[in-house]
């Protein structure tokens, strides 16, 4: 996998230029500089615009640009490779073909020229030349893996069963295996690789539940429910694994609840492959690479709706929120993830900027399904635009909607959510009943275990069960830091401040650039007397600091230190005239 991923990387990414910089090195103002000095286009430039194009996941913009830059040296192999991938990136998927028979004529052996190849002959359903082209793949990396998969939905598309280059231990080729045999009417060995999926520590739970389709389907009813029983575990909202968990204990078939799913052509079979190597390059957070199988896929199926998803995953990564807000859009209502996909697409508009178009986009999805999670994305709308009374008059819309006398665990993420609106509304006895009523829900929580803890911490209340139960958020997520924060600020605020300053120096170790963890450092280093690391700490805090409504209290700790124990930690200061106020 690692050789794969690998060739992946230099393929997509070295092929197109130099490697991306890291973070410390990287400079784009260079860049800038020309396009606003130059606005003419000249081969430098448009290169230049093209790189920085790409790097942003403009991929459309990196296409046009290199595409003028051909114009001037139309026969250089690496421009011709550059052109290729971007094509292909920006969804033109029949001029990245036409560069791909340029390339080979250079390059016979070029891994992705040879890909888009097989790619065009699938879509014409020229099954012996998607084998001659897989027959010229150079042994290695992408070739031990998508070769034989490709290959063998070739010869299905001919009618012919052969999955003897298949390997059972990889889940890839068992995946195929099992849907291969399903297209064909006839599972080969199903056993073999039911198996080896079912005690592989990794499963896809996205192929797992198309596995289990499939067993269902073949009357293989004991290891479908297992995989459904499995994913359910997971997975406790996927109510369509539900629905088909009851319909097989009540001795009836799946039906239509999975028909969507069924391979109903080798070349939707090999745009599933191309779609299982992007999902896992999307894992690697192998962004390019991920985008340009993700096109490779949807040419083949545009059907395939999880494809867009990671298309709108990809974009979303990257910043481009009105792109992905596009891609979540585009699924039709008919699908079963139409609803979680308009939700993400109003977290995208919000993210955008679109704040008002995302609360009409999710009051339609509630008037047209009642669906409640559409009001509780409103609320969290309203509470991250600190519009406290808003987010509960929504939240409490939701909980009237779930009509029932004490909300669900279902919904113990619109308790979460309100208990957060309530306790930043200053309204702590309804925050605590909320947040302690989630915490019975979901006990396992560390990121809820936390803000109630810290929340009584921050208060000086129900200290020690404060400290209890951020203990248990620490052991669940220990390479938090912000985490680590608030165990660390339990103990000051109980007193302990040896212990405080030794977990506060772990929160800095996992944040080392946050100004609420420094400046919980600096006042526990002062009250163990380590004067001078305080005053460095503080003045990290004012360095990093994002809160300007903080920076009188941290300036006046600079300038004094803390007070005694039993006063406030430090006094309210604000500089008048250059003085501050005593």
């Amino acid at each position: 996998m690692k050789s794969f991923l690998t060739f992946c990387l230099f393929g997509l990414i070295g092929a197109c230029g130099d490697p991306k910089p890291a973070p410390e090195q990287a400079t784009q103002e260079p860049i800038r500089k020309i396009m606003i000095v130059q606005p003419r286009e000249t081969q430098a430039g448009d290169f230049l615009a093209g790189q920085f194009a790409q790097r942003t996941q403009d991929w459309v913009s990196a296409d046009k640009f290199i595409g003028r830059v051909m114009t001037y040296d139309p026969d250089n192999i690496q421009l011709q490779k550059q052109s290729m991938v971007l094509a292909m990136g920006a969804g033109e998927t029949s001029r990245a073909v036409a560069m791909a028979r340029q390339v080979l004529k250079v390059e016979p052996e070029n891994q992705l020229a040879l890909l888009f190849m097989a790619l065009d002959d699938f879509s014409r359903q020229d099954y012996d030349s998607v084998l001659a082209h897989m027959k010229a793949l150079p042994d290695g990396s992408i070739a031990d893996m998508i070769r034989p998969v490709l290959s063998s939905w070739a010869l299905a598309g001919q009618g012919i069963i052969d999955i003897s280059g298949f390997t059972a231990a990889s889940p890839l080729h068992a995946y195929h295996a099992l849907m291969i045999g399903d297209y064909m009417g006839k599972l080969q060995n199903p056993d073999l690789y039911i198996s080896r999926l079912l005690t592989h520590q990794h499963l896809d739970f996205y192929e797992a539940e198309r596995i289990a389709d499939i067993l269902a389907r073949h009357d293989i009813k004991d290891k479908a429910l297992a995989l459904y029983e499995l994913i359910h575990k997971q997975q406790p909202g996927n109510m369509s694994v539900v629905e088909r968990m009851t319909s097989l204990k009540k001795g009836q078939g799946i039906g239509v609840n999975s028909a969507y799913r069924r391979i109903s052509s080798p070349e939707h079979g090999a745009g599933e492959a191309l779609f299982d190597m992007a999902r896992l390059l999307y894992r690697e957070q192998s962004d390019d690479s991920a985008l340009v199988f993700t096109r490779m896929a949807l040419y083949l199926n545009p059907g395939l709706v999880e494809a867009r998803l990671v298309l709108a995953g990809v974009m979303a990564r990257n910043n481009k929120y009105a792109q992905a807000a596009e891609q979540f859009l585009s699924i039709d209502a008919d699908k079963s993830i139409y609803a979680e996909s308009q939700r993400q697409a109003a977290m995208m508009m919000e993210q955008a900027g679109r704040k008002d178009d995302a609360i009409a986009l999710m009051e339609k999805l509630f008037t047209d399904r009642q669906d409640i999670d559409a009001l509780i994305i409103i609320g969290d709308i309203h509470r991250r635009a600190e519009d406290y009374p808003s987010a509960i008059a929504t939240y409490n819309r939701a909980e009237k909607a779930i009509g029932e006398k004490t909300i669900p665990a279902k919904y113990w993420h619109l308790l979460y959510a309100r208990g957060m609106a309530y306790e930043r509304h200053q309204d702590m006895e309804r925050a605590d009943r909320d947040l302690r009523l989630a915490i019975s829900y979901q006990p396992h929580h560390a990121h809820l275990l936390n803000y109630l803890g810290y929340s009584w911490v921050d208060r000086g209340e129900n200290l020690e069960e404060a400290v209890q139960m951020i203990e248990k958020a620490v052991s669940l997520a220990p390479e938090d830091g912000y985490i680590m924060d608030s165990l660390g600020w339990a103990h000051y605020r109980k007193g302990e401040y040896k212990k405080a300053v030794t977990v506060l120096e772990q929160a800095v170790e996992l944040v080392p650039y946050d100004a609420t963890i420094s400046d919980h450092l600096g006042d526990a280093y002062w009250r163990v007397g380590r004067y001078r690391e305080a005053q460095f700490e503080w003045r990290r805090a004012l360095n990093t600091l994002e809160d300007e409504s903080k920076r009188p209290a941290i300036e006046a700790k600079l300038d004094h230190g803390l007070y005694a124990p039993d006063q406030p930690a430090v006094k309210q200061a604000t500089r008048e005239n250059g003085k501050r106020a005593q």
